[in-house]
């Protein structure tokens, strides 16, 4: 009993460590619980950060939206004469009844220039103004805002909707139809509504709106000199930029050149980095061996001991009912390490097995290479396909093309066998003056091709002339056997008659082409060409 008392008192010695142990492991479980927290109201700062500055954006944007419909309202104010006070009571009541302020504006600077033109006795205003009783020269003394106020109280008066459109039309042009509700408000209204927008605070004095204006045109001014600091750098980077283009230019000579450099140098830095990471590799494989070293080191003195720790647990429970919890905890690590060690083992097998990056990367870029080459050969192969189909519909064409020009040559040895003696004469002295025209025949040339073709044109007239004698001849004998000359079909006039004016109108027309080229072509030998085509004809 004393033994197992002293055992006990040895363990416990023993286990003091380990029990130290785990309070240091409770203290480095506090300190990251305070991390998360810190880490929790940091993130909660830059949360508020960011709403921060949201909100600040907005706020910008809302400011300079108001400072531009400030500048606007005084330039506004200015053009019209109208104080920006009262401008802005008017735009007011003029939205509240559903017009626009660029309308309520358009209408205000037509009001001004028709009711200044009806105080001189004339513009469109005048007759309204007459019919609304309401003074032009009075009027046109007031204010903008007393001018529309007299005269929606005047509008009040009348109690035709028409006539209120008429009237606000020739006041206000084609405004003044929209302005017809505003006006229907009266002096009266106008006046409650300048007045909540005084309560408001909606409305600013000429002055306050200078300070706006002013700050615009500090803006605008420093936008510009922003602007002019960047066209200066823009300009004296402008050479350097060019010298960089150049030399980007020149670097790979030509597009297939550069392409292989920007390739290879993107494959030597992908093979940077699978080599950085296959060292990382390593170097996990060294850190998880030193792990599995180191807990089967541990594992072999705590073994033993854990297992005597078990029986001493077991005795206590059987003298005391009750187990220890930090004996029971002490013979649970080596259970723990095992599985630690079989976890790191698997984990290093894993990484020992994998492929390494590099060999990844080079079998990717060989398939992307083959897949190039696999791409480049099968466009190649249908560039040739189509450059043969291209061959045979080429030949194809030609083929069509010769046979087409067979039948234009067949159809123009039918046409010229088939014309009359005076389309050859007429078609070969349009040849005959197309050659003198160039200067490829002289005139004499032309003289004798003319007389030939007239003695073959004469051969034909004559025997021509002798086949109708004969037939005449022979209808003279039918005749005198009792059929008539119409039956017939006779001629009734003479038919060398009608060839020899045929002939005289062709020579006559190529005579003065002829005449025409010559003189275009050779200038002043015309009277000698004449001559010669005369005697010809």
């Amino acid at each position: 009993m004393a033994f197992i008392g002293t055992l006990v008192t040895n363990l416990k010695v023993r286990t003091d460590k380990f029990t130290k142990g785990m309070r240091k492991g409770r203290k480095g479980l506090s300190a990251f619980t305070k991390s998360v927290q810190s880490t929790n109201r940091m993130l909660k700062g830059l949360a508020v950060a960011m709403a921060g500055f949201f909100a600040f954006r907005a706020l910008k944007r809302f400011v300079s939206d108001a400072m531009k419909t400030i500048d606007v309202t005084a330039k506004v104010s200015d053009k019209l004469g109208i104080a920006t006070e009262k401008l802005i009571g008017l735009r007011r009541a003029a939205k509240l009844t559903g017009v626009a302020t660029v309308t309520l504006d358009m209408a205000l600077q037509r009001m001004v220039r028709r009711v200044s033109e009806a105080a001189m006795g004339t513009g469109e205003a005048q007759s309204a103004l007459k019919a609304l009783g309401v003074d032009a020269q009075k009027l046109n003394a007031m204010s903008v805002d007393q001018q529309f106020s007299t005269l929606a109280e005047a509008m009040g008066k009348v109690t035709n909707q028409s006539d209120k459109v008429r009237l606000s039309f020739k006041l206000f042009d084609s405004e003044g139809v929209a302005l017809v509700n505003t006006l229907s408000l009266g002096a009266d209204g106008l006046a409650r509504v300048q007045k909540e927008s005084e309560q408001l605070g909606s409305t600013f004095d000429r002055i306050d709106a200078a300070k706006v204006e002013a700050a615009n045109d500090a803006f605008a001014t420093m936008a510009e000199k922003l602007q002019g600091v960047s066209n200066k750098l823009a300009i004296g980077l402008a050479p350097m930029l060019e010298a960089a283009a150049d030399k980007l230019t020149n670097m790979g000579g030509d597009g297939e050149e550069m392409s292989a450099k920007v390739m290879g140098a993107i494959k030597g830095i992908t093979k940077g980095i699978a080599l950085v990471a296959d060292t990382i590799k390593v170097v996990q494989i060294a850190w998880k061996t030193m792990q599995v070293i180191g807990s089967g080191a541990i594992l072999f003195l705590i073994a033993p001991m854990a297992e005597l720790v078990r029986i001493i647990d077991a005795v206590q429970f059987a003298l005391t009912g009750s187990h220890n919890e930090t004996l029971l905890a002490f013979a649970m690590v080596p259970k723990a390490l095992e599985e630690n060690i079989r976890k790191v083992d698997k984990e290093i097998s894993d990484l020992v097995s994998a492929e390494s990056y590099s060999d990844i990367v080079e079998r990717t870029f060989k398939d992307i290479e083959n897949a190039a080459a696999l791409a480049a050969q099968a466009v190649a192969d249908g560039a040739q396909d189509g450059a043969s189909g291209w061959q045979d519909m080429t030949e194809q064409i030609k083929a069509a093309a010769a046979e087409m020009k067979k039948v234009e040559q067949a159809a123009m040895r039918v046409f010229e066998a088939t014309r009359t003696p005076l389309e050859q004469y007429e078609k070969k002295i349009g040849e005959l003056g197309k050659l003198i025209a160039k200067g490829l025949i002289d005139k004499d040339t032309y003289a004798r091709g003319l007389q030939q073709a007239r003695i073959a044109l004469d051969s034909w007239v004559d025997s021509t002339q002798n086949k109708l004698a004969k037939g005449r001849g022979l209808s003279k004998t039918i005749i005198g056997s009792g059929v008539s000359a119409t039956a017939l079909s006779l001629p009734s006039t003479d038919p060398r008659r009608d060839i020899d004016r045929q002939i005289l109108d062709v020579d006559r027309q190529h005579l003065k082409v002829a005449e025409k080229l010559l003189q275009e072509v050779k200038g002043g030998k015309r009277g000698e060409l004449t001559g010669t085509l005369g005697g010809a004809v």
